[in-house]
C-alpha cells in the first residue's frame, strides 16, 4: 500500500485553505483578503498534483498491475461522482437541466458544470484517464507540453480577455491537466527535495508568493506551487 504521510499533511492544509476561500475569510479586511486569495488559490492545483503523484507512483511501482490500479481508481472516483450528482439533482434539475438547451446540455458533459463542486470530481476522472493513456515516457512529456500551452492560453485569456470565452476555464478539466502532468512527472522521475534543501524550497515558495502579485506571473505561480510544496512535504516521515 502506497502511503506518504507528508502528502496527507499537505492535503489537510490545502483542505483548510479551500474552506477558508469558500467562507471568504478576512473579507472585511480588503488588503488582507486580497493577499490571502493568492494563498487559497493554490489549493486546488496542489490537490490535483498530489492525486496524480500518488496514482502515477502506483503505476511506476507496479507496472504489471497497471490495469487493475486504473480500474480501482476510476471505480472509486465514479462512486464519488454518482453520489454527489444524485445528491445535487434537486438543485440542478430546476436550475440547469430544465432551462438548458441541447447545445448547453452537450457542452456541459465534458466541459461545463451543472452545479457547484462536481466539476472537481469530473476533472479528476478525465485527467486520471488522460494520465493513464499517456503513461509512456514520450507521451507523458508531450501531454505536459500541450497541457502547459492550453493552461497558459486559458489563464492569460481569462485575465486579459484576448478571446471571448463563454466559460471560466478554471471549471474545466483541461485547465488543470498541467497540474496532473506535474504530479505524474515528479512520480516518474522521483523529483523531490531532500531535508538538506528544504530551506531552499521554502524560500522558493515565499518568492513565488511575492511574485504572484504581478499579474503576468500570477498564472505561472499556480503551477509552480504544487512542485515545490510536494517536494517539501514528501520529506515528512512516519513518526516525525
Amino acid at each position: 500500500i502506497l502511503y506518504m504521510p507528508g502528502l496527507d499533511v499537505l492535503k489537510y492544509v490545502m483542505a483548510l485553505l479551500i474552506i477558508a476561500g469558500h467562507s471568504n475569510l478576512f473579507e472585511e479586511w480588503g488588503s488582507l483578503y486580497a493577499a490571502f486569495a493568492h494563498i487559497t488559490e493554490i489549493a486546488v492545483p496542489t490537490f490535483f498534483a498530489i492525486s496524480a503523484y500518488l496514482f502515477f507512483s502506483k503505476l511506476e511501482a507496479m507496472p504489471n498491475d497497471a490495469n487493475n490500479i486504473f480500474k480501482h481508481t476510476m471505480r472509486r472516483l465514479m462512486i464519488f461522482f454518482v453520489i454527489w450528482y444524485v445528491l445535487m439533482l434537486p438543485y440542478s434539475i430546476p436550475n440547469f437541466f430544465m432551462k438548458a438547451n441541447l447545445k448547453e446540455l452537450l457542452f456541459v458533459i465534458p466541459f461545463g458544470c451543472a452545479f457547484g463542486g462536481y466539476w472537481f470530481i469530473k476533472a479528476l476522472i478525465i485527467n486520471t484517464l488522460i494520465l493513464y493513456l499517456c503513461r509512456g515516457k514520450r507521451s507523458l512529456i508531450v501531454c505536459a507540453i500541450i497541457s502547459l500551452a492550453v493552461y497558459l492560453w486559458g489563464g492569460y485569456d481569462y485575465m486579459y480577455g484576448t478571446l471571448a470565452q463563454k466559460l471560466h476555464p478554471y471549471y474545466t478539466f483541461y485547465y488543470h491537466t498541467i497540474a496532473f502532468s506535474i504530479g505524474a512527472l515528479m512520480a516518474r522521475y522521483k523529483v523531490h527535495g531532500s531535508e538538506k534543501y528544504n530551506i531552499v524550497l521554502i524560500t522558493a515558495v515565499v518568492l513565488i508568493f511575492l511574485a504572484s502579485f504581478i499579474p503576468v506571473i500570477r498564472v505561472l505561480s499556480k503551477i509552480a506551487y504544487p512542485f515545490f510544496l510536494i517536494s517539501i512535504f514528501l520529506n515528512i516521515k512516519n513518526g516525525n
